[in-house]
């Protein structure tokens, strides 16, 4: 958690200065509008990718083999949804790319990068402390 603060506090600055800055070229009202449709169209991709992953996790299951990429596919689309329900342009801007397929390899890999590197330290928990 302690390294978590201030990943958290820098993109708190960044959202602010993006949407003082967005709010100067474009406009109060249209960011406005522009934070909430970019929130209901990722929230609907959200949705539907969700399904389709879900779907093929059933279809691995009962074709009984280990459904371990559509597993991340879900971890990045649950982080992605919930990234869009936060408000701020580069917060839809990273939700969006994590819910989109395309891009969603990315993200993919960078956690499959993360869990190896827990693995070589001798991790083999994951422990959340609030």
């Amino acid at each position: 958690m302690k390294k978590l603060l201030p990943i958290f506090l820098i993109v708190l600055v960044l959202e602010i200065y993006i949407l003082i800055k967005a709010i100067e070229i474009i406009g109060f009202i249209e960011t406005i509008l522009l934070l909430l449709l970019t929130a209901v169209v990722g929230i609907y991709l959200a949705i539907s990718e969700g399904r389709i992953v879900f779907r093929n996790i059933n279809k691995a299951l009962s074709q009984k083999r280990v459904p371990g990429d559509d597993i991340l596919s879900a971890l990045c689309i649950l982080i992605g949804g919930l990234m869009l329900l936060l408000p701020g342009i580069l917060t839809d801007v990273v939700g969006i790319t994590m819910v989109l397929p395309i891009t969603r390899k990315f993200y993919k890999e960078i956690i499959k990068s993360i869990m190896e590197n827990m693995l070589l330290k001798g991790y083999n928990r994951i422990k959340f402390r609030w």
